[in-house]
């Protein structure tokens, strides 16, 4: 065939291209709602295959309430990854703080009111810590986190006694978690309040904005004027903070305490930033993303349970999850 007649086949210019070239440019589209697509299709099979037990309203009102404070913590975690840092003091500062407020209602009949703000006030406690630590003194936020991590486990441990902590809590306290509005669990309004206040704080606010400056480009941010080591200590701050709400949630919620309470919340909180990172924003930490990505997994256990699945696959699907997030944000990143 003629080169004239090869040209007389090309596809008119401006026309969208088809077959490979479309699927790409397809595939490119669809990526940042690659979770949420996922989401959604996960609660409809698991729906048409269990529908007396996971396509339920209890079920789906169940997961909402569950896995709130677990995205409270998430949401924690964020706010210090926007800015480059990492904060593996997540798990260690929920134990601290869950047997802290039980034990100050237990061992010294403090009024769950006191008990409450004092166990928030510490996570800022340990946040400003880290903070002045990663920000100030220099340390890298990983070898800072984990130091702080393993303070506060042997504080649990000295302060718990190694015991559940239950005696004493207080009925109006374990109400705060356990009462329920419109058939959920009051924790799934504390995490839509939280999640609305922290997505107009990086979203509108100066403060937000920088946040972003300094994970994008450091050295760039502070040639702007940005006071960069402020806002990684702030945002840590904000992180412990948030964190120790969540656990002060959790020992609501348990109307108890023990030294190991937190240690199921540091991978999962993780993998749903990054999860969050590769949804609906490329290669961007954002508020409604770690929502999404905390719930995907949530979907994906509780639909493997329901099909009869055993405990060791919640860490299996948690750590896939977590592998194919990084490696799918980064692409985005670089896309």
């Amino acid at each position: 065939m003629s080169q004239s007649a090869d040209a007389s086949i090309e596809k008119p210019p401006g026309q969208p291209g088809l077959g490979t070239g479309g699927f790409r440019l397809s595939a490119e589209k669809l990526a940042p709602w690659g979770p949420v697509i996922l989401v959604i299709l996960g609660v409809i099979v698991f729906s048409l295959l269990k529908p007396e037990t996971f396509g339920t309203v209890g079920n789906f009102r169940a997961i909402a309430s569950e896995q709130a404070i677990l995205a409270i913590a998430a949401l924690g975690v964020t706010i210090p990854i926007i800015c480059g840092q990492f904060d593996l003091s997540v798990a260690a500062n929920i134990s601290a703080v869950s047997v802290l407020t039980a034990g100050l209602m237990s061992f010294s009949s403090v009024p769950w009111e006191l008990a409450l703000v004092a166990g928030i006030a510490a996570g800022l406690l340990i946040g400003l810590v880290n903070g002045l630590l990663v920000a100030y003194a220099g340390v890298h936020s990983f070898i800072a986190t984990l130091a702080t991590s393993t303070i506060l486990f042997g504080f649990t441990l000295w302060y718990g006694k190694g015991e559940i902590i239950f005696e004493g809590v207080s009925p109006e306290f374990a109400s705060l978690a356990r009462t329920k509005l419109a058939g959920f669990q009051l924790p799934a309004l504390y995490l839509l309040l939280v999640g609305v206040a922290l997505w107009f704080v990086l979203k509108l606010t100066p403060f937000g904005r920088y946040l972003y400056a300094i994970g994008g480009n450091r050295a760039a941010a502070e040639v702007a004027g940005v006071n960069v080591r402020r806002h990684i200590m702030y945002s840590l701050m904000a992180s412990g903070g948030l964190v120790a709400l969540a656990g002060v949630i959790l020992t609501s919620r348990t109307a108890s305490a023990q030294s190991t309470a937190g240690d199921t919340f540091l991978l999962p909180a993780f993998a749903a930033a990054f999860i969050g990172a590769s949804t609906l924003r490329r290669g961007e930490f954002h508020v409604v993303g770690t929502i999404v990505g905390v719930y995907l997994v949530a979907v994906l256990v509780s639909g493997a349970f329901a099909m009869g699945a055993q405990n060791y696959v919640s860490p299996l699907i948690t750590g896939v999850a977590l592998i194919v997030a990084v490696v799918g944000s980064g692409a985005l990143s670089r896309s």
